[in-house]
């Protein structure tokens, strides 16, 4: 993944994704959900055939709170690139390219296609927040440079 990568921007772009997953505490979310599904297995044991669970289970609930992660990690990255001074702009440029070279083949994956993490970094109102950080932050003005003291 790094190899696509051409410009600090876009590898500030890669670090601050996982260390998004690390910020929003996605493997602690991940032990949780496993628990709650490891009760619910049990349950729904007695009713069901367990292969057919886990199938359910592993293409309905864990791809949905897969991708909801994934796109958490991104929004976070987006904002601590930005932080670090950093352009915004370059995330949704770096998915669209990881769109163009892994095509569609998303209907199973555990990560949204890079188009659409592209679509919602590009938003106005996520792109607008991270360049005010991004500006910010370039000025030397820091994070927290909108609140008053």
């Amino acid at each position: 993944m790094l190899q696509l990568c051409h410009t600090d921007a876009q590898i500030a772009t890669i670090i601050g994704h996982e260390v998004g997953h690390v910020v929003a505490r996605h493997t602690v979310e991940r032990i949780t959900n496993q628990l709650w599904i490891f009760i619910l297995q049990l349950i729904l044991y007695s009713f069901f055939m367990p292969k057919i669970f886990n199938k359910m289970w592993s293409l309905l609930l864990r791809r949905f709170l897969s991708r909801r992660m994934e796109i958490e990690a991104d929004y976070i990255g987006l904002i601590l690139l930005a932080s670090a001074g950093y352009d915004p702009r370059a995330a949704p440029k770096l998915y669209k390219k990881f769109q163009r070279i892994t095509g569609d083949s998303t209907i199973f994956s555990t990560h949204p296609s890079g188009n659409k993490r592209a679509e919602f970094l590009a938003q106005t109102q996520v792109m607008e927040e991270a360049l005010t950080i991004y500006k910010n932050a370039r000025a030397g003005r820091g994070f927290n440079a909108q609140i008053p003291l």
